[in-house]
C-alpha cells in the first residue's frame, strides 16, 4: 500500500489589502466606512478598493461589507458616477448614526459578558472551587492543550510496528 504524502497543507494566499486613500476612493464618490444603499435596498459599509491587476487603475473595484458580514465588490469597475447612475446611493446620516450606535451596543454587550465571566472566575477562585473550561480565556485553553500534548514523555508521534 502506498504511503500518503507527508507535508503540511498549503495556506491560502492572503487577499491583497484594500486601498483606502481618499484619492483612490474619489473616483467612486464614496469614503471608507460610509454606508451605501444598493439598488435592491441593502445597506453595506465601504471597505476600500481592490485592483484585479495590480498597478492597473482601470481594474479597480469598490468593495463593501454587508450587514451579514459578506464582503463583495460593487459593479461596475471604476467609472466616474457609474455607481450613482446604477442606483447605488449614499445612506442618510441617520442610517450611519444607527449603525454606529448598534456597533457600540454590540461592543458594550461583549464587554459586559467578559466582565461577568471574570467576576464568576474570581468568585470561584475565592471559594477554592475549580474553574470550568468554558470560563477560561481562549489563550488559556490553548496552553492547556499544548501542556497535555507534551505530557507522557514522547514526541507526540506514533511509533511504527
Amino acid at each position: 500500500m502506498a504511503k500518503k504524502a507527508a507535508g503540511k497543507a498549503k495556506k491560502k494566499a492572503a487577499a491583497p489589502a484594500y486601498e483606502t486613500s481618499p484619492e483612490a476612493l474619489a473616483a467612486f464618490g464614496f469614503q471608507v466606512n460610509e454606508l451605501v444603499r444598493t439598488p435592491l435596498g441593502l445597506s453595506a459599509s465601504v471597505l476600500g478598493i481592490r485592483f484585479e491587476q495590480p498597478g492597473d487603475k482601470d481594474s479597480a473595484r469598490l468593495w463593501v461589507r454587508y450587514s451579514s458580514g459578506h464582503e463583495a465588490p460593487l459593479e461596475p469597475k471604476q467609472a466616474a458616477g457609474a455607481l450613482n447612475s446604477l442606483g447605488y446611493r449614499h445612506c442618510a446620516e441617520a442610517d450611519a448614526i444607527r449603525a454606529a450606535v448598534a456597533a457600540q451596543e454590540a461592543e458594550a454587550a461583549r464587554d459586559d459578558e467578559a466582565r461577568a465571566r471574570a467576576a464568576e472566575v474570581q468568585r470561584l477562585l475565592a471559594a477554592g472551587e475549580p474553574v470550568p473550561e468554558h470560563l477560561l480565556p481562549a489563550e488559556g485553553k490553548d496552553k492547556e492543550k499544548k501542556d497535555k500534548k507534551g505530557e507522557g514523555g514522547g514526541d507526540g508521534k506514533k511509533k511504527k510496528k
